[in-house]
C-alpha cells in the first residue's frame, strides 16, 4: 500500500498518510496505556522510541522520543503501517469505545466550550442552552 509521509511542525510527529480513511473517529493511544482495540497501535507502541500513536481519518501519526532519528526508521514504519492497513488491522472489529467530553475555557468568560471525541451533531447543526430550564427540556 503506498503511505505518505509528511512531516509536522513538531519534530517527533510523523504522519503516514493513507490512501483510504481509517475511521471517523480520532484515536491516541500511550506507551503506558496500550492500545487494546488496536492491533496497529500495539505494534507502533513495541518500539521503545515511540511514545504515542494517533489515529484520525485517513492518517497515522507516530510520536517518538529523541533517541532516534526519523531518517532511520520512517520507511520501517511506513512498510509496517501499510501491510497492518492492507489486511484491515488497524482496529479490532465493532468495539465500542466511551465518549471523552472535556470543557475549555474561551474569550467570553460566561461561555464555556465542550469538546468531544466522537461527532455529537450533523455538521452545520449547533445547540444553545441557556438556561438550566432550557437543558432540561432541549433534546437533540
Amino acid at each position: 500500500m503506498d503511505i505518505q509521509i509528511q512531516h509536522t511542525q513538531t519534530p517527533n510527529i510523523v504522519k503516514f498518510v493513507c490512501p483510504k480513511t481509517l475511521t471517523k473517529d480520532s484515536f491516541e493511544y500511550h506507551k503506558q496505556t496500550g492500545a487494546a482495540n488496536s492491533p496497529l497501535a500495539g505494534k507502533l507502541l513495541q518500539f521503545p522510541f515511540i511514545q504515542k500513536v494517533y489515529i484520525s481519518g485517513d492518517f497515522i501519526a507516530v510520536e517518538k522520543n529523541e533517541t532516534v532519528e526519523w531518517d532511520l526508521v520512517k520507511d520501517e514504519l511506513s512498510l509496517l503501517i501499510g501491510t497492518e492497513v492492507e489486511n484491515d488491522k488497524v482496529f479490532l472489529a465493532q468495539e465500542k469505545l466511551p465518549y471523552s467530553l472535556y470543557a475549555e475555557i474561551t474569550p467570553n468568560p460566561n461561555v464555556m466550550k465542550f469538546v468531544s471525541n466522537k461527532l455529537l451533531l450533523e455538521k452545520g447543526q449547533m445547540v444553545e442552552i441557556k438556561s438550566e430550564m432550557e437543558s432540561k427540556i432541549t433534546t437533540v
